[in-house]
């Protein structure tokens, strides 16, 4: 009896959201097909009815990683673009993004490992930092200047930077600090914008 789409979508998702949880915390290459599987609860010969390689996979979990990171949410109800902007700096440039008590952000937590991967890849990713930037500068206090759109990549940039290197330090004191510096500039560059 074959499979209902239903139960075939189902899988695939949970498929995917165990690559997001596994590349996200060890990368592509420490990550294998049966440990997505596994972590899955299905078994390795399902794999090849919903992608055609480990590198398949890992570009739709960039992307569904992208999706499911609440920090790109950043409060959507709030009208005002300066606290539109300032609540998706402070929800991005936190302890619980890195720790990953959120679901993480593609951006920050597979930026060095994208940089090894095939091209196809580093376009998904590409989009996805080209759509968070697009994001940006649409909340943005004054949209009229090429000025504005230099500090909104600029802006993302250290933000993606700031968790990335967050991520990878083991003295929390200076994880704090690196956090509250990221957030004051960038809080400054919004008040400079404005």
């Amino acid at each position: 009896m074959p499979l209902s789409k239903d139960h075939k979508q189902r899988s695939k998702q949970r498929i995917l959201d165990s690559a997001v949880a596994l590349f996200s915390k060890y990368g592509f290459n420490k990550v294998s097909i049966n440990e997505i599987m596994e972590h899955a609860q299905l078994t390795r010969g399902g794999f090849y009815a919903h992608f055609g390689s480990k590198e398949e996979l890992y570009a739709e979990a960039v992307i569904k990683a992208s999706q499911n990171s609440k920090i790109f949410e950043a409060n959507e109800t709030l009208a005002c673009d300066r606290e539109f902007i300032q609540a998706l700096i402070n929800g991005y440039l936190n302890k619980n993004h890195i720790s990953q008590k959120s679901p993480p952000c593609p951006l920050a937590f597979l930026a060095t490992d994208v940089a090894n991967e095939e091209k196809q890849v580093r376009e998904v990713y590409t989009k996805i930092f080209k759509g968070f930037v697009n994001m940006m500068n649409a909340r943005a206090i004054n949209k009229t200047t090429t000025k504005t759109e230099n500090q909104m990549m600029a802006l993302a940039a250290m933000m993606i930077g700031g968790v990335a290197v967050g991520r990878v330090l083991t003295d929390n004191k200076l994880v704090d600090e690196l956090l509250e510096s990221c957030r004051n500039i960038a809080i400054g560059l919004i008040e400079q914008e404005g």
